[in-house]
């Protein structure tokens, strides 16, 4: 199987926000990186089922 392309993106981050996601990032044995993409998925989902509960 292809890997996924990505896109390098430098962040910058509130340090309790960056702390916060390091943690969960651990709890969940997976990369700092890959922790925010997960929540920002997340999200993304939730926007796109609430446009589509909208019309």
């Amino acid at each position: 199987m292809a890997a996924k392309k990505t896109v390098d993106y430098k962040l910058k981050l509130d340090p309790e926000l960056h702390h916060w996601l390091k943690n969960h990032a651990a709890e969940n044995y997976r990369t700092l990186s890959a922790e925010i993409t997960m929540h920002l998925d997340k999200a993304r989902q939730s926007i796109q089922k609430e446009y589509q509960n909208a019309t």
